[in-house]
């Protein structure tokens, strides 16, 4: 698979009619050539599956680190692919992340690159609150421990439970 015949395969797999990504092109665009880099260890898991995706679709991006829409795909795959979360939720699941990370707002009609690139890295960085709000992939309202501290894979976890929980009405847990 080309280049752009696996960037435009990355983008359907997280488009619908809600979240039509036509008003994003140029966010998509820039984080696909962002780099993912981790400073948490598992978290290297994550570029890992990103790599993985984009050999299971042949693409020949030889030698290329993972992007940073790459890994934000394949955590949106894998979570459904795990059962943790339906296809029906994989848009909503992506553009959380995308809202999280305080990108929503960052469309065409008034994209700012500079914005991009100070959102992503607060992410890589880990500068957002301890509940991860204010630039984390994931918002969590009692998170079991210190966000800033916790791997994309368990912040991912605790947020998909949070969630389950609010839609069941259990908080007790």
């Amino acid at each position: 698979m080309r280049n752009n015949d696996y960037y435009h395969w990355m983008i359907d797999q997280v488009s619908d009619r809600y979240y039509d990504n036509r008003y994003y092109s140029k966010l998509l665009f820039d984080l696909d050539n962002i780099e993912y880099t981790w400073s948490i260890s598992l978290d290297e898991n994550r570029a890992k599956d990103g790599l993985q995706m984009r050999y299971e679709q042949g693409c020949d991006r030889e030698g290329m680190p993972c992007s940073i829409l790459e890994m934000l795909v394949a955590l949106s795959l894998r979570v459904v692919r795990d059962g943790y979360i339906s296809e029906d939720e994989i848009c909503t699941f992506f553009w959380d992340m995308i809202k999280n990370v305080g990108l929503y707002f960052n469309d065409d009609y008034s994209y700012d690159s500079d914005l991009t690139d100070e959102r992503i890295a607060n992410m890589l960085n880990h500068e957002y609150n301890y509940d991860g709000s204010n630039g984390a992939l994931f918002v969590v309202n009692e998170p079991r421990n210190d966000m800033r501290d916790t791997q994309i894979w368990m912040q991912a976890m605790w947020h998909i439970a949070e969630v389950d929980r609010e839609r069941n009405g259990d908080w007790l847990g």
